[in-house]
């Protein structure tokens, strides 16, 4: 997928405050298969939950601190 595209739904998700979403977007499309398995099960136990904890948020947080960089500059554009 184009990053350009990427920024876009990730743009609509934050209107949305679908945050673990864009990790997962962030995961399939610049991480790593155990970052996007990890993602999902996160996000699995969060619609489960209603909520994800403190670990999970750091874990989130730190995925999408690295992998935000391959988009920084498309995101702003789109936002």
């Amino acid at each position: 997928m184009e990053k350009i595209k990427i920024a876009e739904i990730y743009a609509e998700n934050e209107a949305r405050n679908a945050h673990t979403e864009n990790v997962l977007l962030l995961a399939e499309n610049f991480g790593t298969s155990v970052q996007v398995k990890s993602v999902q099960t996160i996000l699995k136990m969060k619609t489960r939950r209603g909520y994800i904890n403190g670990d999970e948020h750091s874990f989130c947080s730190l995925i999408s601190k690295l992998l935000f960089e391959n988009i920084r500059q498309e995101y702003l554009e789109v936002r």
